[in-house]
């Protein structure tokens, strides 16, 4: 949340909801020139949050048809970039609208589902808000029942909250080291000092393995294998149908003998101070590692050619774009950090600016 989309929620709280209308009105009009963590510089990314407090407000003030064009251009930027958690934010919005409308079964389906992608995103606080929320729809509607159950979930939730152990920051004084560590069915994930929950999935596990050498290729097939129950049955399954190995024996000891004599041609150049055959051969022996690379995995094993590469890179692609997804849901400046970093292909890897490396403990 930025800076003026807190500023307008505060006045909303203190009771000036007029003040708080004009503030969001006049930051979605004229937003800030220059991006930064907490406003990306994708315009429909900018203006969601100030989308999701203007409708809020709108509502308390209410300014019903404001509060329709917020929800809706929220909506529609939910849909375009695919994020759970601007769905979450919309849907919110929408229930607010609905239930000032006096329609409570429209605005307790809106708020039911806000909740379960609040969930799903591992936002405990925003999922408890719609809980409150969902508790008034059901109360409107009389149910009673409903109403207290969504109501001692959300203050059961806020209270844990509330209660929690200050962070490491605060006890130490230092920032809390970046972590991408699975427990159970989730992951807790620290990024920049922010704390985030997400779902178990293949992506992750790719991310995880990716994240513990920064710099360092994987095949698409170690990355699968890697990730398999059965290794060795991965690895068989991954043959079926490919094209063979990608150098045979006979390739791959020629071309270790040619790197051999390559080094002692590059020790008789420098002695020679002959630059462009010092240029000539490093070119060569760039080209020979990166074909032996290609060529063999992890363990010294083949890498095959063909449908199963082709399979394999398609699937961990879409596992690891999927997962990015999640966490840019969770934290945009995340998301922002593993678009510039995460490197996907026949080849995967994550290589942060050497200038301001990110060590994750994993």
């Amino acid at each position: 949340m930025g800076p003026r989309t807190r500023s307008s929620l505060v006045r909303l709280a203190g009771g000036d909801a007029d003040m708080a209308a004009a503030a969001i009105r006049e930051a979605l009009a004229r937003p800030l020139p220059v991006p930064s963590k907490e406003l990306p510089p994708t315009s429909g990314l900018r203006r969601a949050p100030l989308l999701d407090a203007q409708a809020r407000i709108a509502v308390a003030r209410g300014d019903l048809e404001t509060a329709r064009v917020a929800a809706r251009e929220l909506e529609e930027v939910a849909i375009r970039f695919e994020s759970t958690a601007l769905a979450a934010s919309a849907r919110r919005a929408r229930g607010e609208l609905l239930l000032a409308e006096g329609d409570a079964v429209g605005a307790s389906e809106s708020f039911a589902d806000a909740v379960r992608a609040w969930t799903e995103v591992g936002a405990p606080y925003e999922t408890a808000e719609c809980r409150l929320r969902l508790a008034d729809a059901h109360r409107a509607l009389g149910n009673l029942r409903a109403e207290a159950v969504e109501r001692s979930a959300a203050r059961t939730e806020l209270d844990r909250i509330a209660q929690a152990p200050a962070t490491d920051e605060a006890q130490a004084g230092t920032a809390e080291p970046d972590t991408f560590v699975r427990e159970g069915d989730y992951w807790r994930v620290v990024f920049d000092g922010r704390r985030m929950t997400v779902r178990d999935s293949k992506g992750m596990h790719h991310l995880a393995r990716l994240f513990a050498a920064p710099g360092r290729e994987f095949h698409v097939l170690d990355l699968v294998a890697a990730d398999s129950d059965d290794p060795i049955a991965a690895g068989r399954l991954s043959r079926v149908g490919d094209l063979g190995p990608l150098l045979d024996d006979r390739a791959k000891q020629t071309y270790r003998r040619r790197l051999a004599e390559i080094e002692e041609d590059i020790e008789d150049a420098r002695a020679d101070n002959d630059i462009a055959r010092q240029e000539q051969t490093g070119l060569e022996r760039e080209f020979l590692i990166s074909e032996l690379t290609r060529a063999v995995g992890l363990g010294g094993r083949d890498r095959h050619a063909g449908a199963a590469s082709e399979r394999a890179r398609a699937a961990v692609t879409q596992a690891v774009r999927k997962a990015i997804g999640r966490l840019r849901d969770a934290c945009p400046a995340l998301g922002d950090h593993l678009d510039r970093t995460i490197c996907t292909g026949t080849y995967c890897a994550y290589t942060p600016d050497p200038r301001a490396p990110s060590a994750w403990s994993t």
